[in-house]
């Protein structure tokens, strides 16, 4: 009981407004004092870091790349051939953020990280400054896992044209794969199945691929077709 001195000679109503007041005081204090220590015991400010397992590609993806790595490849039109030759597979891992998780009114943000493996191969010609390119890349996130395979024509410096295929995920989410597809094709007498391909609209670059020979055929302007010889 909250007692003053004197309060025995001070109206009643007034007495039980300071009392109701003292306790306020009290009540409020201790609320205070539960938040501060409701927010020392949060964890520290800032986003968390969180590391994966390695993501490593699925093998059935590697076989996308029907390539060693030091191949000379030929590619043949009615005016000559072309030479390219493998530079060797460049295997390496990339540490990306692939998901942050901001769930939870006092939780901070989670930001979860994981070493993701890298496959790429290179074709140069040294007659040209044609370029073949093959990129394979494994991926996760949100919306599962995925490998995906770039293969990109590049002319030179500004010019390229390239297919981005999606290898393996089990996921039904889009990925955005840029490609047409043919059963079966004729390219200069050549007949090849499955093919993979890209016209572009902008510039007449064209760009053929299956798995079992890799890149099959290009062209790079409207007369000429390169065609591989098998």
């Amino acid at each position: 009981m909250l007692n003053l001195p004197g309060m025995e000679h001070l109206p009643v109503f007034f007495v039980q407004s300071v009392k109701f007041e003292a306790r306020m005081k009290v009540i409020k204090f201790s609320i205070l004092s539960l938040i501060i220590a409701l927010i020392l015991s949060l964890p520290s400010c800032g986003p968390k870091s969180i590391e994966s397992d390695p993501v490593d590609l699925k093998s059935s993806s590697k076989s996308w790349v029907p390539f060693y790595g030091l191949e000379y490849i030929v590619f043949k039109n009615d005016t000559g051939s072309i030479i390219f030759k493998g530079q060797g597979k460049n295997q390496y891992y990339e540490n990306k953020r692939y998901m942050t998780d901001q769930s939870g009114f006092f939780s901070s943000q989670k930001d979860y990280y994981a070493d993701f493996e890298r496959e790429e191969l290179t074709f140069e010609s040294d007659q040209t400054p044609y370029i073949i390119t093959y990129k394979l890349e494994s991926d996760k996130g949100d919306v599962g896992d995925w490998n995906y395979l770039t293969v990109k024509m590049v002319d030179g410096t500004y010019y390229s044209n390239e297919l981005k295929m999606i290898t393996y995920t089990n996921s039904d989410y889009d990925f955005g794969q840029v490609y047409s597809y043919k059963k079966s094709i004729n390219l200069n007498g050549n007949v090849f199945d499955s093919v993979y391909y890209l016209k572009q609209s902008s510039r007449p670059m064209e760009l053929y691929y299956t798995k079992k020979d890799g890149v099959i055929a290009f062209k790079l302007n409207a007369q000429e077709l390169w065609v591989i010889d098998k």
